[in-house]
């Protein structure tokens, strides 16, 4: 089978580094840190008509991908003075909080509908009336949404009872040491990343 290709598509990326000033909610004490963040943008020139256009999409795409996650994202830097993790901190670290048991769960959501549909075929076309394959798969499918279900709905739990605030004080002062930075060393850094001289 011969492909005829229909068009171009068009990929961009845009990577920033923005300075971060956050006012501990605990203590007051105002600390600084660098967040960087990478998206991409698409764009299509179908029949090769509009190449320069897909570009720019893509291009354009990609910038305003950039700028939705600077105004809403943040890092987990905690205060490196207390070592309290902010509100919106707390928020997304809950949400990466066990994550992985959502996608175990998802797969095993989906791995039951196969098997349902196997055990409703083996239901339809046996003959035998003695055959219990049928219940069997049933069971096997049964079983999978269950536990799919059991582990998405616990790590929902898991993760609005989470509080990153709860661990070691000192561990997260730290890792918050370790982070922050002072306002002139984020000027000297934007400076050399932009490429500009002091």
């Amino acid at each position: 089978m011969v492909q005829i290709p229909v068009g171009q598509e068009y990929t961009a990326v845009a990577e920033v580094t923005v300075p971060r000033t956050v006012r501990c909610e605990q203590c007051r004490h105002e600390y600084h840190y660098l967040m960087k963040r990478r998206a991409t943008g698409s764009g299509t020139s179908v029949l090769f008509l509009d190449n320069q256009g897909a570009s720019q999409r893509a291009q354009e795409r990609a910038a305003d991908a950039i700028h939705t996650i600077v105004k809403t994202d943040c890092d987990p830097v905690p205060c490196p003075e207390c070592g309290w993790y902010q509100a919106r901190m707390v928020e997304k670290l809950r949400r990466g909080y066990h994550r992985w048991l959502i996608w175990v769960g998802a797969v095993l959501l989906v791995a039951a509908a196969p098997t349902f549909a196997a055990a409703l075929a083996r239901s339809v076309l046996s003959e035998n009336p003695e055959d219990t394959s049928a219940r069997n798969l049933v069971i096997v499918a049964s079983s999978l949404v269950v536990a799919g279900s059991g582990l998405m709905i616990g790590r929902a739990i898991l993760g609005r009872r989470f509080d990153p605030n709860a661990s070691d004080p000192e561990e997260r002062r730290r890792i918050g040491q370790g982070r922050s930075i002072s306002k002139e060393e984020i000027e000297e850094r934007l400076r050399a990343e932009t490429g500009e001289e002091g």
